[in-house]
């Protein structure tokens, strides 16, 4: 297990054979070619879904909603945080 926290204090840990699964590997790809609605589907792949919760609870706003731009920066930020880690 890798463990980390992202630049706005959410602290997580990460299944390092995640990191090394190829569905993960094709979710980023389908990301980075901009199909940004794979991006939940990529968030929960990489923490599970109890860490998932966890996160939209820590980055959920006062009126209850959740930005997308947010939830972006907070998916960037963990996956640096993990680069760090890990090296």
């Amino acid at each position: 297990m890798l463990k980390g926290i992202s630049a706005s204090g959410f602290e997580f840990e990460i299944d390092e054979e995640v990191l090394d699964d190829w569905e993960m590997l094709e979710l980023l790809q389908e990301i980075d070619e901009g199909k940004i609605g794979k991006l939940a589907k990529a968030i929960v792949f990489l923490l599970g879904q109890r860490q998932y919760e966890k996160l939209k609870n820590f980055i959920k706003a006062r009126d209850g909603k959740i930005k997308a731009s947010v939830m972006i920066d907070e998916f960037t930020s963990i996956m640096n945080a993990e680069k760090e880690v890990k090296n």
